[in-house]
């Protein structure tokens, strides 16, 4: 999986659990991979450390690009809601500054 840059955000309409518990348990309990989903970039883990980096805090300088995120993230979950998943993700998954 390609980490996304810090501050970055993506929809899709649906995936598998690329590792992560969480999404497992919840795709079983729905039964199907096709659950949309919003993620946010923390950037590139270290080969080694990487539950620590992905459990860690951010650095005070990207503090503000992750804030920024959220509300977009915030922003595209009412658009999706609103307008569907595809119109969403036509609008928020082009390269975006952060």
């Amino acid at each position: 999986m390609i980490a996304l840059p810090v501050g970055r955000i993506r929809i899709r309409p649906g995936g598998g659990t690329g590792g992560h518990n969480g999404l497992e348990s919840i795709i079983m309990q729905f039964g199907t991979e096709e659950i949309p989903r919003l993620r946010i970039g923390i950037g590139a883990a270290p080969a080694e450390g990487s539950v620590d980096y992905v459990l860690g805090r951010f650095f005070e300088e990207e503090q503000p690009l992750v804030k920024s995120a959220v509300d977009r993230g915030v922003e595209a979950i009412k658009c999706a809601v609103d307008n569907g998943v595809v119109s969403a993700m036509n609008t928020v998954n082009q390269i975006q500054e952060p």
